[in-house]
């Protein structure tokens, strides 16, 4: 009996910054639903330690929760294989999409100019002159800081970003 190989296909992530939003903001969204901490200063641990201390020396409480940023649930939930979700992930781990979850870090904060730099939309962002990205600096804004009691106001503020990109043509 002939045996059926299958192959899998990598994923790989759109060079559109406001396609990168959306995707982020659905998988941050299936990450909280997963019990999930979204801490936006660490990639991807799905071991990450929570000690609760009084004074730094008395321990009331420790535990392990996964823990993932905005480009962090991208590779967890959209890129990774069951295996390679039990380990830490960063963006070096997926070559192939490294510059689009790069660009979500970017994104995240609110700067397309950055965004589109690591994503090589724009030619050389240094150069003098280069109205190119200094018309891409006129689009970036200020998301607030991810609150994991209120998310709807991070989710707000960078669905509001995905939308001013794309009227913009990114």
């Amino acid at each position: 009996m002939a045996v059926k190989r299958t192959t899998l296909r990598k994923k790989i992530l759109p060079m559109v910054p406001s396609a990168l939003i959306d995707i982020a903001i659905k998988d941050m969204r299936k990450a909280l639903a997963k019990g999930w901490v979204i801490n936006m200063g660490a990639w991807y641990d799905p071991k990450a330690k929570v000690k609760c201390t009084v004074d730094d020396d008395v321990v009331i409480e420790e535990y392990t929760v996964c823990s993932a940023c905005a480009a962090g649930s991208v590779m967890a939930l959209s890129l990774a294989s069951t295996n390679q979700q039990k380990r830490r992930l960063e963006p070096g781990t997926f070559s192939a999409n490294e510059k689009q979850l790069r660009a979500i870090d970017d994104l995240r904060q609110g700067s397309i100019s950055l965004a589109a730099n690591e994503l090589n939309l724009i030619d050389d962002p240094y150069a003098e002159g280069s109205t190119e990205y200094q018309t891409l600096r006129a689009l970036d804004v200020s998301i607030p800081e991810f609150n994991q009691q209120k998310p709807e106001v991070f989710f707000k503020a960078m669905k509001a970003f995905s939308a001013k990109l794309k009227k913009a043509g990114y």
